[in-house]
């Protein structure tokens, strides 16, 4: 995304916020397809990108992070996988009617900031220290075919759509992510161990 734009949609330009949201589209509904929301559906979970991403523009600062689109993919993610772990601590409770009012405070736009729960610049900071951890640990223990696994995962890809993309069969890749998420819990055992 141009500067312009992002600078535009941080005060609230109508046009640029929606060329953003369209700039992302595909990105937030590949996210919203690889996780299951408890009594949610995928809408909820694309909802819940979209507000990740309206987040992004409104606390994305270059002086912290000069790449908008790094920022943008941490703030949606993060954004999907709240949702997910509230959905979970809330058992039955359906997530519709938290969106419904997440919305609507942010198209009044009152007490905008007071309406989100957001992570702190140590957070993002702790985070990039981890995904650096995580991303030298995956280079080393991962084998060539499961870093190509993880190069489509990272980007939002059905473990069906990676075999297609690398010719090989569904149930192949289905095993290898199986493999790579045991290295990760792996990664995270010793990582929690040590911190």
């Amino acid at each position: 995304m141009g500067e312009d734009e992002i600078r535009l949609a941080k005060v609230g330009n109508n046009e640029a916020i929606e060329k953003i949201l369209m700039n992302y589209k595909d990105y937030i509904s590949r996210s919203s397809k690889l996780f299951y929301l408890n009594g949610g559906d995928r809408e909820d979970l694309k909802q819940e990108g979209y507000i990740g991403l309206l987040k992004a523009i409104k606390y994305f600062d270059k002086k912290k992070c000069d790449n908008f689109d790094v920022f943008a993919h941490l703030c949606i993610k993060r954004q999907i996988f709240t949702a997910i772990r509230k959905s979970n601590n809330m058992g039955n409770q359906g997530l519709n009617s938290a969106v419904e009012e997440d919305e609507s405070k942010i198209s009044k736009n009152k007490n905008f900031e007071k309406s989100i729960d957001f992570y702190s610049p140590e957070d993002i900071i702790i985070s990039k220290e981890l995904i650096s951890l995580l991303h030298n640990f995956l280079l080393k223990n991962l084998t060539r075919m499961e870093r190509r696994v993880v190069f489509f995962l990272f980007r939002g890809y059905s473990y069906k759509d990676i075999a297609e993309r690398l010719s090989e069969d569904p149930k192949k890749i289905d095993n290898c992510i199986q493999r790579i998420k045991r290295k990760v819990e792996k990664f995270k055992k010793y990582y929690y161990m040590n911190n």
